[in-house]
C-alpha cells in the first residue's frame, strides 16, 4: 500500500484509512479469504479510501492496469468493492486514525507555543519530532500487537518515542525545550485520562519496534524508500 499510494502521490490519510479498512473488512466478513485474495482486497480498499481522501482519486482504469496488472477485471473490482462496503458498514469509514490524532496534537502544540519555538533551530527540531512521530504512526501499522490499543494512546506514545529518538541524538533537543516537550506530553496524557505508566510502556514497545524493523526487509524497504526519516539518529 505504501508503494502504490506513494506512486500515485496520495495523502498519508489515504494510507491509514486503507489499512484500517482492510483490517475491519477481514475482521467482519464471514468469508474466509486466502493469501491470493489479498491483492484484490488491497486494491479495493485503496480505491475506496482514495475516493474519500483524495481530490483526484485513483481511477478504475489505473487500478485495473497499473495496480492490478490486468489480473482482475473492472467487474471483479466493482464486486469486491460492493462486498467490502456492505460488510464493514460505510459509517465505519469515518474514524479517527493514529495519524489524525497526531496531526491534531502537533497543530495544537505549535499554535500554543509559537513564542517558545523562538529560533530556527527550535523549529527545525520541532519538525524532526513531528516527522518522526508520523513515521512511527506508519511503523506501528505493521505490527498486530498495536491494533488492540486506542489510536489516541498510540499517537501520544508515538510522540513520546519520537521525542526520545530525537532527544538522544547529537544536537537534539535543548535542555530548555526538553522541559517544554515533557510538560506537553504529560498534558496530553492527563487530558486524555490515560495512565502515564501504560503510555510509557507502550512507548517502549514502539521504540523496540523501531529498533527491530530495520531487520525486517518487508517493513524497512517500504518505509525507508517511500516515507524516509531523513533525520539522522
Amino acid at each position: 500500500m505504501l508503494e502504490v499510494l506513494s506512486a500515485f502521490n496520495c495523502e498519508d490519510e489515504t494510507f491509514f484509512l486503507s489499512v484500517n479498512l482492510m483490517d475491519l473488512f477481514l475482521w467482519k466478513t464471514n468469508t474466509v479469504y486466502k493469501n491470493e485474495n489479498m491483492h484484490l482486497i488491497g486494491m479495493v480498499v485503496m480505491f475506496i479510501a482514495a475516493k474519500f481522501q483524495e481530490i483526484f482519486p485513483i481511477t478504475l482504469k489505473d487500478l485495473e492496469h497499473k495496480v492490478g496488472h490486468d489480473q482482475f477485471s473492472q467487474m471483479e473490482i466493482k464486486k469486491m468493492e460492493a462486498k467490502v462496503l456492505r460488510d464493514v458498514n460505510i459509517e465505519n469509514l469515518v474514524s479517527t486514525s493514529v495519524y489524525d490524532f497526531c496531526k491534531t496534537y502537533f497543530y495544537d502544540f505549535y499554535y500554543n507555543n509559537k513564542n517558545l519555538l523562538s529560533n530556527e533551530e527550535d523549529v527545525k527540531i520541532y519538525k524532526y519530532i513531528k516527522k518522526a512521530s508520523f513515521y512511527l504512526n506508519k511503523l506501528v501499522m505493521h505490527y498486530e500487537f498495536f491494533y488492540q490499543v486506542k489510536s489516541s494512546v498510540k499517537a501520544i506514545a508515538s510522540i513520546v518515542t519520537a521525542v526520545k529518538i530525537v532527544g538522544d541524538s547529537p544536537n537534539g533537543i535543548s535542555e530548555k525545550n526538553k522541559s517544554i516537550y515533557n510538560d506537553w506530553m504529560l498534558f496530553l496524557i492527563e487530558q486524555g485520562g490515560f495512565d502515564k505508566g501504560r503510555v510509557e510502556l507502550l512507548a517502549k514497545k514502539i521504540l523496540a519496534a523501531y529498533q527491530h524493523y530495520q531487520f525486517s526487509k518487508s517493513i524497512s524497504r517500504n518505509l525507508n524508500r517511500y516515507t524516509p526519516l531523513t533525520f539522522t539518529v
